[in-house]
């Protein structure tokens, strides 16, 4: 049985002690204030933003006293039902069950030595314990992890690399342009706030995901702040930042051998497409424009097909494309003066 971690949602749990490396946490379905791990392990968040182990007894089957978000009373869950509510969610689950169950091991509600089994399932495995034999289950459990890292580690490194970008002077200067890059003063003081904001937002992606301050504020936001900030997938991250180009858009300027002047629209730029040349530079730049809304609109209906991205991520590329179009993304639009300069404007 897959667990698929996109339908899941990590907690981040800190200042608790691990027992593995690969120990995860996720919210519990209902009861948003409950995360269980990846061994089976209860934790409640408690003041101040800590978190609680919650002990674990025996009422049958290892259990836990649950308070669910709607209820008055704290309600009595066995471990397997918690698994099955957080990690395995199809329908057609009857059973967990794990095949070198050992009451005295503390790992012994470590997913990946669970299965996931029909009712089917779960009666063969009960005749062939009557009959002293080994079942033989063809499917072997498989876990997809949201990170490649440990979520501490994973989180640690985002929040690093953003104050680094934003605070590190030495950085800015060999990077000149994260300059006038700043964070806002709560998750200077605060990591853990940001943080816990990085995980309402995150979201599952097959590949790298950093946190882009571009996107949301059209290219001219400066800032890592809430509201702000969104996971991008790596590859896109620097399609939505301020272009670094005089003439805008990557556009070249190019003079033949007769001495005429003309214009290139570099096709490096775009996905799968050939230069253009031009031969003014107001054509060249209607053309740069059309082409790099196209290409993100070509991303969003990709990651449209493919699911993973939010909505509210893909619906704000519209807005850049649709700017785009129309000439009014400053962020990619040549200044003023330059406009002036080859005649676009009077």
């Amino acid at each position: 049985m897959k667990i698929e971690v996109k339908n899941q949602k990590e907690a981040y749990v800190y200042k608790v002690p691990l027992i593995a490396e690969d120990e995860r946490f996720f919210f519990v379905p209902g009861a948003s204030d409950y995360a269980l791990s990846t061994y089976g392990r209860l934790y409640k968040k408690v003041s101040d933003g800590k978190w609680e182990r919650q002990k674990i007894f025996y009422s049958n089957a290892d259990s836990y006293k649950i308070l669910y978000d709607f209820a008055t009373e704290e309600k009595t869950e066995t471990i397997e039902s918690l698994v099955k509510q957080v990690f395995f969610t199809g329908k057609e689950i009857f059973k967990i069950y794990n095949p070198d169950y050992n009451p005295e091991d503390e790992k012994r509600w470590d997913i990946k030595k669970l299965y996931a089994l029909s009712r089917q399932e779960y009666m063969y495995v009960l005749q062939c314990k009557m009959k002293h034999k080994k079942p033989e289950l063809e499917e072997k459990p498989i876990i997809t992890y949201l990170y490649t890292l440990p979520i501490r580690s994973k989180l640690q490194s985002l929040y690093s690399g953003m104050k680094t970008r934003a605070c590190n002077e030495k950085y800015k200067k060999r990077f000149p342009r994260y300059q006038n890059v700043i964070m806002c003063d709560d998750w200077k003081k605060n990591p853990t706030h940001a943080k816990e904001y990085i995980l309402s937002r995150w979201y599952y992606y097959p590949e790298q995901l950093v946190m882009d301050k571009d996107l949301m504020t059209l290219g001219m936001g400066n800032c890592y702040a809430p509201d702000f900030t969104v996971p991008l997938p790596y590859k896109y991250n620097n399609i939505f930042c301020e272009s670094n180009s005089e003439l805008g858009y990557g556009i070249q300027q190019k003079t033949r051998i007769n001495g005429n002047v003309y214009y290139i629209v570099p096709g490096s730029m775009f996905k799968d497409t050939k230069s253009i040349i031009c031969d003014t530079y107001e054509d060249a730049l209607k053309a740069a424009r059309q082409r790099k809304a196209t290409y993100i609109r070509s991303i969003i209906e990709e990651e449209k097909h493919l699911g993973y991205m939010p909505l509210y991520i893909l619906e704000k590329m519209e807005v850049w494309a649709a700017k785009c179009e129309a000439g009014e993304l400053l962020a990619w639009e040549p200044r003023i003066n330059v406009l002036e300069k080859m005649g676009v404007i009077a």
